[in-house]
């Protein structure tokens, strides 16, 4: 049976090495901040002289404050829906830093309604390019947190019965060739197969014309937010959040027009030119349809050509495009 003074030493023993573990830790902290301080890159003089010769100190607070007209043009919001928007992100993001919250907000705007790169930005408003990436992807986020609520609510209708008939389907998304059939998701026919079937052809006709306000309303939304007229070089997650953010604003900006009943933010140019080539189409996956998808075309099918939910000039321009 070993005595208490050789526990004591034992535990002397086991105090002294964790306190030596605890100093070679402290050691080890202290050349890693030493290196890192260091090896710090140091600060521009170009980028000291933020506060007296940025973009917004100069050309935001002198001179686009007081014409709203030309805040519009920079921010594509004016003054009233700017602050709102600002105010809505301060619930959830807080002041920090030298840079307030409100600048961010105008760079954050200022990217999405130009798509100029971060280079181009950090010699305007005189922020380093890799700052201004996490300002922007911060900014996004928080107003993808407040905004999508009030502007992206989701239908809480249940479904109603197609016009003139007792057939009740669900809610579903449009889309084209590149997405797989579901009970969610209607795509067209293939080609192939509609061709000798007049019935398919229509139902690609009738699907055609609903994905026609989703293409008509995203061409008002890219020559607003003219990012989407540029190669988009951020992360996923970034676009995504970018992507919902616009959506909100540009459903903030057609709410303020119906409104005041005042000229749009901006009025459709086609004389303009057309979306750039610069996007990829995709391509089409398909995949296994869903058989409860299949169901559902299958009924639209029969209703887009039945009495109750035919319109008279369907089977023309159908037959007029074989």
């Amino acid at each position: 049976m070993k005595s208490e003074g050789f526990y004591v030493v034992m535990e002397n023993q086991v105090m002294k090495l964790l306190l030596e573990e605890e100093e070679e830790d402290d050691l080890l902290l202290y050349y890693y901040y030493k290196y890192k301080t260091e090896r710090r890159l140091p600060i521009k003089d170009l980028y000291l002289t933020r506060d007296q010769e940025g973009s917004f100190s100069l050309l935001v607070k002198k001179h686009l404050m007081f014409d709203d007209n030309i805040f519009r043009k920079y921010f594509r919001l004016n003054k009233t829906q700017f602050d709102y928007v600002l105010n809505l992100l301060k619930k959830t993001m807080q002041e920090k830093g030298r840079i307030s919250v409100k600048e961010k907000l105008a760079l954050t705007l200022r990217f999405i309604a130009t798509g100029e790169t971060y280079a181009s930005l950090s010699f305007e408003f005189l922020i380093s390019p890799s700052y201004i990436s996490q300002i922007v992807k911060v900014v996004l986020k928080h107003l993808k947190t407040v905004m999508v609520p009030i502007f992206m609510l989701v239908p809480k209708e249940k479904p109603k019965n197609l016009p003139n008939s007792n057939i009740m389907l669900p809610h579903f998304l449009v889309g084209d060739e590149a997405f797989s059939l579901d009970t969610f998701m209607m795509n067209p026919y293939a080609r192939r197969v509609a061709k000798n079937d007049l019935s398919k052809e229509i139902f690609n006709y009738r699907l055609c014309r609903a994905r026609r306000v989703s293409e008509n309303a995203f061409g008002l939304l890219s020559q607003v937010f003219r990012i989407f007229y540029t190669p988009i070089g951020i992360a996923p997650d970034t676009c995504t959040d970018m992507i919902l953010v616009l959506c909100c604003l540009h459903n903030l900006l057609r709410d303020g027009f119906l409104e005041s009943a005042q000229m749009p933010v901006h009025q459709w140019n086609r004389e303009e030119e057309n979306l750039p080539s610069n996007f990829i189409s995709l391509r089409g996956t398909r995949g296994f349809s869903n058989s409860s998808g299949l169901d559902i075309r299958v009924k639209l099918t029969n209703y887009f050509t039945s009495q109750q939910g035919a319109v008279d000039w369907q089977e023309q321009h159908v037959t007029r495009l074989v």
